[in-house]
C-alpha cells in the first residue's frame, strides 16, 4: 500500500492526506489491497466488506483473488471489472469502464488475461480470455482484445487488431490519438 502513495508524495504530510481522502484512484486500489490482504490471511468477512465497499463507492468490482502489481492507477475508477484470476503488472493505468476477465462461456473452463508492466487500458476496453497484453502496450478506447498484444503494441477496434508496434514508450499517447483519428475517418466514409 505504501508504494501506491509514491506518486502523491510531495514532501508534505498535507499532500499525502489530500491523496488519501480525496483521490478516488488511490481509494479504489487501497480497497482492493485490503480485500486481497484479508482474503490471503483467511479473514473472509473483512475481505468481503472491503470488496463490497469498492462496489458501493465506485461501482467497480476488482476481485480480491486477482493479483495487481505496484502503482496500478485508475485515473477514473468507475465501473471497472477485474476478474478473479487476472494478473496485472506494475505501473499499469486502467481507465473507466474497463473489463478484464474470462470469456464467460457456459461449460468451458474460465481463462483470464495477464497484463504486463506499464500498460495503458483506455476507457471501455475489454480484455477477455487467456491472453497476454505485453509490456508498454496500449489498448485503445472501446477495443475488445481477444488475442495477445505484443510488447509496445497498440490494439484498437472490435475485435482488436494490432495497429502499430511502437519503438518508444513515450509515444504512447500520440499513437493512440493518430489511430483514433484514422478509425474515425474510416468509419465516417
Amino acid at each position: 500500500m505504501c508504494s501506491d502513495l509514491d506518486p502523491y508524495r510531495k514532501g508534505k504530510l498535507a499532500s499525502i492526506l489530500v491523496a488519501i481522502f480525496f483521490t478516488p484512484s488511490l481509494q479504489l486500489i487501497w480497497l482492493y489491497r485490503l480485500s486481497h490482504y484479508f482474503r490471503e490471511n483467511h479473514n473472509p468477512i473483512l475481505s468481503i466488506f472491503f470488496f463490497y465497499l469498492q462496489q458501493i463507492m465506485f461501482s467497480s468490482s476488482v476481485n480480491p483473488k486477482a493479483v495487481l502489481g505496484k502503482q496500478v492507477n485508475f485515473p477514473h475508477p468507475f465501473c471497472v471489472v477485474i476478474g478473479e484470476a487476472v494478473k496485472i503488472g506494475d505501473h499499469v493505468k486502467i481507465f473507466q469502464q474497463v473489463t478484464i476477465g474470462s470469456h464467460g462461456r457456459t461449460g468451458l473452463d474460465k481463462q483470464y488475461p495477464k497484463i504486463m508492466d506499464q500498460v495503458i487500458l483506455y476507457a471501455g476496453a475489454q480484455v477477455i480470455g487467456d491472453l497476454t497484453v505485453g509490456k508498454h502496450a496500449v489498448v485503445g478506447a472501446n477495443a475488445v482484445v481477444l488475442e495477445d498484444v505484443p510488447d509496445y503494441g497498440v490494439a484498437v477496434g472490435i475485435p482488436a487488431r494490432i495497429a502499430k508496434i511502437m519503438t518508444d514508450p513515450d509515444c504512447v499517447d500520440a499513437a493512440i490519438a493518430s489511430e483514433s483519428d484514422q478509425v474515425n475517418q474510416t468509419t465516417a466514409t
